[in-house]
């Protein structure tokens, strides 16, 4: 080690940038029906949230590509589900029950159709990825064997 190492800085930045742990916790969103979600970060749902909205000319307009860009990105925070039943997905989304199965089977489009279509549904995941105080907790908890 170099005398100028031993008087440099630390970089928080640059340490982030490469040594984020990912972290994932369950979250309840029914009695009986959980869904595993993976921290996405203020910066990263900060840029998520700036695709929302584009100014043209004087006027912030939502541009339908990056809503539908954005809600795909946070359906990859979501990692699996449990308990997602007909009953549990009839109470986020308006849909004709005929012809949904009694267990609604996990997979991306099914978890970007009730990001789409249940502002509820958003609204938990989204904030549900954001709690980093929540995530720390789930880690601590399952580090401690409980």
């Amino acid at each position: 080690m170099s005398d100028n190492d031993a008087y440099r800085p630390f970089n928080l930045l640059n340490h982030a940038q490469d040594h984020l742990q990912e972290l994932a916790r369950t979250i309840e969103v029914r009695p009986g029906a959980e869904v595993d979600v993976k921290y996405l970060g203020k910066k990263a749902w900060r840029k998520l949230r700036k695709r929302l909205r584009s100014v043209k000319g004087s006027e912030i307009v939502q541009d339908e590509a990056a809503y539908n860009a954005t809600h795909k990105q946070l359906a990859r925070a979501v990692t699996g589900w449990r308990g997602m039943t007909k009953k549990v997905v009839l109470q986020f989304l308006p849909v004709d029950p005929e012809g949904l199965p009694e267990e609604i089977p996990f997979d991306q489009n099914n978890v970007l159709a009730l990001l789409l279509y249940s502002g509820e549904f958003f609204q938990l995941i989204s904030d549900a990825v954001d709690d980093l105080e929540a995530f720390i907790e789930a880690r601590e908890k399952e580090e401690r064997g409980n």
